[in-house]
């Protein structure tokens, strides 16, 4: 049963782990139409990204996290809003430090999809400062991170492509 680690959650901020994710959901997110989003993030490598997350999708994620949360709603109580967004990255795309910092949205669940395999050299991979630590998470398919998003002093950034390979990444806003 998938549940969500709340000791590395709210000592390191972030957690993450492997799941395994139908082959399907990746055959629909790599049909869909992405837009630019340069202005939004005020940087011409900005990933692309859509808020027309397909229902389908939305349903196997909502499936997913209501188990995976239970620790952290049977403290917290229930999340009674989820935003959903898909980024698709290119070559040469990444984001600068940056955070999320939320009272009404606690956790931000990112799950990717994409190669199975990845390695530094690609570039691509989430990197999470806590604590002037940081930490490397390559965006392989089926990894689902969760990032505590109460701490403005938390950061992360997502390391510029180097290759013309497929990075998807589905992230999920879970608040009250």
């Amino acid at each position: 049963m998938l549940k969500i680690n709340l000791t590395e959650l709210f000592e390191n901020g972030f957690t993450y782990q492997k799941i395994q994710t139908p082959c399907e959901i990746l055959e629909v997110i790599s049909k869909l139409n992405f837009q630019d989003t340069n202005e939004k993030y005020n940087d011409s490598n900005a990933p692309l990204l859509t808020l027309q997350v397909p229902e389908n999708i939305q349903e196997f994620f909502i499936k997913l996290l209501n188990e995976y949360e239970e620790p952290f709603t049977q403290i917290y109580g229930n999340f009674l809003q989820r935003q959903f967004c898909l980024h698709s990255y290119r070559q040469g795309d990444g984001l600068e430090w940056h955070n999320d910092a939320s009272r009404n949205f606690p956790i931000n669940h990112i799950l990717y999809l994409g190669d199975e395999t990845w390695h530094e050299s690609f570039g691509g991979h989430l990197s999470i400062k806590n604590n002037h630590k940081i930490q490397k998470i390559f965006p392989e398919n089926g990894t689902l991170v969760s990032i505590l998003n109460w701490n403005p002093l938390f950061l992360h950034k997502v390391e510029k492509m180097k290759l013309p390979l497929k990075r998807y990444s589905l992230m999920c806003k879970s608040g009250y």
